[in-house]
């Protein structure tokens, strides 16, 4: 307990993120680091499709999820199941709070919800996320480059972002239209069992005197970069259609982002692109845009999210 009470002592009034080298520029107050980290995360969000043609997507179900209502039951069930400690998003409503009232709440929520989704709108409150920069771990502190966002959002967004994915799953699962190669954000699948079938295929290929090859490939800001038209179109070809695809749209649109420093806070940056990070939507939505790549490829292929394996086996 006194090395505990130590080092929050000694920690205190030491700046979160270390200085920042930007060219020839040296930055160290909180304010000039939040406006320099929100500049480069929106950066990596924003995407110039003007004049980008859409691709032909198929039709790859005639099985329609259209529309949907929810109960104040699912809510309370949801609202029960959050974690008291998880920080506040922009709206700075605490997760505490929602559980103490959550008998009263509920009901207010769902016909909240429920008006969303014959509105086809997503408030603009929960499409700002609040971001605080993290080190990687790797390289310089004092580059920026190294840092990664972690978004806060408005907990009650994610209560009908968790509605609405559990919704959508399921339509992809019973229709069976997600890849069997992705072993990322499924239930029942981990990266355990990708690396299974991985060390399986490879011995096999030694077994019969085959050689065995592999390519490894990691999507560079692959969550910040995704296209929001054509996610919308991969979305419709999947069934995702009426209301339902209405609400996505509004998810995805005139979204922005601030970064939080030691209580310095940047200007609001607007994205075009990527899919929320932070969000329960958003690891669905990823897995449908790529989910067409085994289509494209010869080899046997491994996905978990973005990171993917190409194995090939012959004489």
């Amino acid at each position: 307990m006194f090395w505990k009470i130590s080092r929050k002592v000694l920690n205190c009034g030491k700046p979160s993120i270390s200085t920042l080298v930007n060219g020839s520029e040296v930055i160290s107050s909180s304010s000039e680091k939040a406006k320099l980290f929100a500049a480069n995360f929106a950066a990596n969000s924003t995407l110039d499709d003007h004049c980008h043609p859409l691709p032909d997507v198929p039709q790859l179900t005639d099985c329609l999820l259209s529309k949907f209502s929810v109960t104040s039951k699912e809510i309370g069930k949801l609202v029960r199941k959050l974690y008291s400690t998880k920080a506040t998003g922009p709206d700075e409503i605490p997760v505490v709070v929602l559980k103490h009232i959550s008998p009263e709440l509920s009901p207010i929520l769902a016909k909240l919800f429920n008006c969303c989704l014959t509105e086809k709108c997503f408030p603009d409150i929960w499409k700002l996320s609040s971001v605080c920069p993290v080190f990687k771990n790797a390289g310089l502190r004092s580059a920026t480059p190294q840092y990664r966002p972690i978004s806060l959002l408005s907990v009650i967004s994610k209560l009908f972002e968790a509605v609405m994915n559990r919704r959508i799953l399921g339509h992809l699962t019973k229709n069976n239209l997600l890849s069997d190669s992705q072993y990322g954000f499924r239930s029942a699948r981990s990266t355990a069992d990708a690396l299974t079938v991985i060390t399986h295929r490879v011995s096999q290929a030694l077994h019969d005197n085959l050689h065995a090859r592999a390519v490894a490939l990691d999507i560079s800001k692959a969550f910040d970069k995704v296209w929001h038209k054509g996610i919308l179109l991969k979305l419709a070809s999947y069934g995702i259609s009426g209301n339902v695809l209405g609400v996505i749209e509004s998810v995805l649109s005139d979204r922005s982002l601030k970064v939080v420093i030691n209580g310095q806070t940047s200007e609001a940056h607007k994205i075009n692109a990527g899919v929320p990070q932070g969000s329960l939507l958003g690891p669905t939505l990823f897995l449908i845009f790529i989910n067409d790549l085994p289509s494209e490829i010869v080899s046997s292929v491994n996905m978990y999210a973005d990171d993917t394996n190409c194995l090939r086996a012959d004489i």
